[in-house]
């Protein structure tokens, strides 16, 4: 299973996503927590976290990146101080 994960799930923490897998199923009870093949179950859990961060920014921009960027759109201001 580790070795499937970091084939096809890079992006993702994998002790941390399992951790958060844990519980998760852990904490459910009920119909939705019945599962045939938790290992499926697993694989899909990992994907998404995969399809999310694919789609989540490597990082947060500073704020002064942010009003730099803000003032680039405004032709007349060229820099800050």
């Amino acid at each position: 299973m580790v070795e499937w994960a970091r084939e096809r799930t890079p992006l993702v923490d994998g002790p941390r996503a399992t951790e958060k897998f844990i519980n998760h199923w852990t904490a459910t009870s009920g119909r939705n927590a019945t599962k045939l093949d938790w290992p499926a179950t697993w694989r899909n859990w990992m994907l998404r976290d995969q399809e999310t961060a694919k789609d989540r920014p490597a990082r947060r921009n500073t704020p002064e990146e942010r009003l730099r960027a803000t003032l680039a759109l405004v032709p007349d201001i060229k820099e800050i101080s």
